[in-house]
């Protein structure tokens, strides 16, 4: 199941769609975070700025979900690469989840570039509590990773 997900997001991350998401989401996470600031010390303007960046993942992550269903997995039945590997003595439902693995990898890295973006940014305009965020997001960031980042073998 390793080597799937691994294939399946090396896939990902070569995918020209994927790379466009990952610059319109962090480019509308960034212009939300610097025009959302109302410059107030605190979260005073960070309901606003919350609410505009939830509205932003409610129109793209539902569309990139159905992009990515409708290229990647549609597009081995019709390429013959899932019958193949429904050959190899794996069982199948390790296939299918090595291959949603991959995508999940592949998606939340994105989302987590443009949050991270967005967090850079609130970091260097915003007040004393955004360098307690920042260093929470790196530290979550850093411990979710971890499991990844060891060699795949």
């Amino acid at each position: 199941m390793r080597y799937i997900a691994r294939q399946q997001m090396t896939l990902m991350m070569r995918s020209h769609w994927l790379a466009g998401f990952g610059l319109l989401f962090s480019s509308l996470a960034v212009m939300v975070a610097f025009l959302g600031n109302t410059g107030g010390t605190g979260f005073d303007g960070f309901n606003r700025m919350t609410a505009s960046l939830l509205n932003i993942n409610l129109l793209l992550i539902p569309l990139l979900s159905l992009l990515i269903g409708s290229l990647f997995l549609s597009g081995e039945k019709e390429d013959r690469g899932l019958t193949l590997l429904l050959t190899y003595p794996i069982s199948p439902w390790a296939v299918i989840l090595g291959k949603y693995a991959g995508l999940f990898v592949a998606i939340w890295s994105v989302l987590t570039f443009g949050y991270g973006a967005a967090l850079l940014v609130i970091f260097f305009v915003g007040g004393g509590e955004s360098q307690f965020l920042c260093c929470y997001y790196f530290m979550c960031i850093r411990t979710c990773w971890r499991p990844f980042s060891c060699r795949w073998h």
